[in-house]
């Protein structure tokens, strides 16, 4: 044999030697390492093709994608088009970080239907944008929008930092994923930067099951719910310094969401829900914030109908408990919005609130003769103007104290120009302050019929055909007929004094919507404010 054939064919010997064990050890160890295919990672060089390389390996075979260090990709990593299946796969960093230039990153969009379903998990990682200025790319997407089936399905995002993007997590299309120990810094104030984006296309393609757990967002929009989704679970998460907490944009109703034991501190609103039904909102915190000025119509919850005047738009299965409001910053809107079919809103806590126009809650039911059952009671309120029900909503023993105990009976905003104290034998009537009496703003006029005062008495039976209090268009007021009260004022408020030396007689009063007058002496007025002051 020439020496020739044998330097060739012992090269194709270790050649296929070599093959074998490299397949073998992938094979067993089922992973893939990004340094093996070129990648520096040194904070420096462009690794960008050997991650491609990395992911095509592990999404057609399975397997784990592996890295260490710093690394930087300066384009979108993708799932190629493929004759074979789509393989279940985990991107482990190891606790490293990737950098990119304002790029997308992982862009896990489904090309191909296939007959079984695949879970992609994302662990142990930093993703940081690195170009300077805004939020900028997308730093991972789940995408199954392009194909009749999903593809990608209970995807998982665990323990990841996020920093500068203007999207961290999209879910097209997308169900039952779980992300959990989450930290997105937006850092800077953009107001269209979002953390989780969850869409959904049509009814048979929502978005459903997404569950997310010890998440915390600074800066930006939390959530942003999208077309058709159901299904959201969100506990013991925190959006701070934001824009929004959760918001929504649907043209159909969605429905299905927990929110949990959260913190939201938002300058636009806290949580927002137009067209859902099945909310649970449990033990939930929320605040405005210091980066951006508070919206005039800032609300902590707003859960309104598509309109408020179409009684089939109102939600149903709604559940507000637990909440507290501390110290939220100037908002001429009411703190809790809920047009409800049936719900329970209870046990909630209002307090410090800086402008005290706005109620605290305003909660309307649809009008009488359309099914409802809407339940408020034992509800706080500090220093606020109490609340406004319409007349099909139960409510009993909802507190409210402060400079300002005035509250809006219905949602026509009348008032009653008469003041009722010590109504005995009523448990509660609608709403009642500390002080032991109930106070009414004076009203220029209350309609045809007056208005009729209901809710429960004593024994807590609530009668929707017998009125615990009457006040009729003349301002004249009667209790029901078992009852009795120490007094009944009956004395419309003149017009409200223009100055404190403005003329008056001792003993007159007079209010208006934010101020009760009094005369103190002759041509001497004063009003109810901390602390009593001249103007």
């Amino acid at each position: 044999m020439s020496i020739r054939r044998s330097v060739v064919l012992l090269g194709m010997v270790l050649a296929g030697v070599s093959g074998g064990e490299a397949q073998t050890r992938m094979s067993a160890a089922g992973v893939v390492a990004v340094q093996d295919l070129g990648a520096a990672c040194d904070g420096v060089s462009d690794d960008s093709a050997a991650f491609q390389k990395a992911l095509d390996a592990v999404a057609g075979a399975g397997g784990t994608l592996a890295f260490h260090g710093t690394c930087v990709v300066r384009r979108r990593l993708e799932l190629t088009n493929r004759a074979h299946a789509l393989r279940a796969f985990t991107v482990d960093g190891h606790g490293g970080t990737i950098l990119t230039d304002g790029n997308d990153l992982f862009g896990f969009v489904a090309q191909a239907a296939q007959p079984q379903a695949v879970a992609i998990t994302l662990a142990a990682m930093t993703l940081t944008n690195r170009r300077p200025g805004p939020p900028s790319g997308t730093a991972i997407r789940f995408d199954n929008s392009r194909v009749s089936a999903e593809v990608i399905h209970a995807p998982v995002i665990r323990d990841l930092n996020i920093n500068n993007m203007a999207m961290a997590v999209g879910l097209y299309d997308v169900g039952d994923s779980r992300s959990e120990n989450v930290v997105v810094n937006e850092y800077a104030k953009v107001n269209t930067a979002e953390a989780f984006h969850v869409e959904g296309t049509s009814g048979s393609r929502a978005s459903a099951n997404n569950d997310f757990r010890n998440v915390t967002v600074v800066g930006g929009t939390g959530w942003h719910l999208v077309g058709f989704v159901q299904g959201i679970g969100i506990v013991s998460s925190k959006v701070l310094e934001g824009h929004w907490g959760v918001k929504t944009d649907n043209p159909v109703n969605g429905e299905g969401v927990q929110i949990n034991q959260s913190y939201f501190e938002a300058s636009q609103g806290g949580i927002r829900f137009d067209r859902w039904s099945n909310l649970q909102f449990i033990g939930d915190t929320f605040d405005s914030s210091s980066w951006e000025p508070t919206a005039p119509g800032w609300s902590a919850i707003s859960i309104s109908p598509g309109g408020a005047d179409d009684p089939s738009d109102f939600a149903g299965g709604v559940t507000i408990q637990g909440a507290q409001m501390n110290h939220v910053g100037a908002t001429s809107s009411d703190l809790i919005v809920a047009y409800l079919s049936t719900g329970d809103v209870s046990h909630n806590i209002i307090e410090g609130i800086a402008v005290r126009q706005p109620h605290c809650m305003r909660i309307h039911a649809p009008p009488s003769g359309t099914p409802s059952m809407v339940v408020v009671h034992d509800n706080s309120c500090w220093v606020a103007h109490g609340y406004d029900f319409n007349d099909t909503v139960i409510a009993y023993a909802n507190w409210y104290t402060g400079d300002y105990r005035y509250v809006t009976l219905n949602a026509t905003n009348w008032t009653c120009p008469a003041r009722v104290e010590g109504v005995s034998g009523v448990k509660t009537c609608w709403n009642a302050s500390v002080r032991g009496e109930t106070d009414f703003i004076n009203s220029p006029g209350l309609g045809p019929g007056g208005f009729s005062f209901y809710g429960a008495d004593v024994h807590g039976v609530y009668d929707r055909a017998s009125p615990l209090l009457q006040i009729g268009p003349d301002g004249s007021a009667t209790v029901r007929g078992d009852l009795t009260a120490a007094r009944l004022v009956s004395d419309p408020a003149g017009k409200a004094p223009p100055h404190s030396d403005s003329p008056c007689t001792p003993g007159q009063e007079a209010w208006d919507a934010l101020f009760e007058y009094r005369c103190v002496a002759k041509d001497r007025w004063q009003r109810w404010a901390r602390p009593k002051a001249s103007w």
